[in-house]
């Protein structure tokens, strides 16, 4: 579900990009803006017709409202075990602790010691954003245009064009990312992603000075579906599977406003670092992406095939690295049958006693 933001998010970049092929020239641009307006409009319109979160509502004592809730949400299917399922987790965390806002997580004020997860979800959206994404989102055509070096007003440059294809191919591999996660891990797809963008943005440098426009196009191309496989939609699912309950509102709210002032940074910054270095402007991405994988190598854990509680409770102990065993997953048919033998052995030393006692 965390992938599904970046989903989103390359689904509207696709669009924008198809409809401004049509559109950017003046003075139909003005109908390019003004789209953008309607969007927001029909969201607003349409929010209040969304349907609340069961499990918020849970939260909030509004049982009769959760369960209509979830019966819209699994229309036709029974949903009596899972209603009680939720009601009883809800009670669960409620007897443990309250939830925390985000002053109180950022002071260390919870009853798990959470500064090592913070500072991961805080870490990996900053790298997702400082990795050179949005510099070549927001100017990817002129980047391109370097070396295609097309009037800019014969609107669609080949600069354009060749734009919309990229994003075509960052939806693709966005959702193919989703997959790849299961299979290799969230912390190897995340290094293996972040190294590759770091080669690709290496690649855009020379490709710029030499005018190379297939060396160009290629290094952008690859250096957004990388992007795509990792970077991209696993940031976002971070806070959900290395925090407790109590704290994901605010672990998501702090790691999101990271995100977004990131954003914002890039966007502004990115023109003026254009300016001074000029074609080695990508060296400046290409360390970033450097630093972020070696800060995953030392410091995110693998929460692939892992409880959210097992993760809470190794990693809850302050800022550390994660290198070594203990930290290792382990898949979960193993574990099954790693627990089938405790609980084995449990019975067997539980009949023995009762022999002895007999005896």
């Amino acid at each position: 579900m965390g992938g599904s933001v970046q989903v989103a998010c390359n689904l509207g970049i696709m669009l924008d990009n198809a409809i401004a092929l049509g559109l950017a020239p003046p003075p139909r641009w003005r109908i390019l803006f003004s789209l953008t307006g309607a969007f927001g409009l029909l969201n607003f319109i349409l929010f209040p017709f969304a349907r609340e979160s069961p499990k918020w509502l849970i939260s909030k004592g509004r049982m009769d409202e959760a369960r209509e809730s979830l019966t819209m949400f699994r229309k036709g299917a029974y949903i009596d075990a899972e209603f009680d399922e939720m009601v009883a987790i809800d009670r669960a965390n409620k007897a443990r602790t309250v939830d925390v806002n985000v002053w109180q997580l950022a002071k260390g004020q919870t009853p798990d010691n959470l500064r090592h997860q913070l500072m991961c979800v805080s870490a990996l959206l900053f790298f997702q954003q400082f990795s050179g994404i949005n510099a070549v989102i927001f100017y990817s055509t002129s980047i391109i245009n370097k070396s295609t070096k097309s009037n800019p007003a014969d609107i669609p440059t080949l600069a354009q064009i060749l734009s919309f294809l990229i994003s075509v191919a960052a939806l693709v591999f966005t959702v193919l990312g989703m997959g790849l996660g299961a299979v290799f891990g969230r912390r190897s797809l995340l290094m293996f992603s972040h190294l590759m963008m770091a080669i690709f943005s290496g690649i855009i440098v020379p490709g710029t000075i030499r005018s190379v426009t297939a060396l160009v196009v290629t290094a952008v191309f690859c250096f957004n579906a990388f992007f795509n496989l990792g970077v991209g939609p696993i940031p976002w699912a971070t806070a959900g599977e290395m925090t407790p309950r109590y704290a994901m509102t605010a672990m998501s709210g702090i790691g999101t406003g990271i995100g977004y002032i990131s954003t914002f940074a890039i966007g502004v910054i990115f023109p003026a670092i254009n300016n001074w270095w000029g074609n080695y402007t990508f060296l400046f991405f290409l360390a970033w992406n450097m630093i972020a994988v070696v800060f995953i190598f030392f410091f995110i854990p693998e929460t692939r095939d892992r409880p959210i509680e097992e993760t809470v409770r190794l990693h809850s102990t302050g800022i550390h690295t994660v290198l070594g065993s203990k930290y290792a997953t382990v898949p979960i048919d193993h574990k099954t049958e790693v627990y089938v033998r405790d609980e084995d052995a449990s019975l067997m030393d539980g009949e023995s006693s009762i022999a002895q006692v007999v005896e």
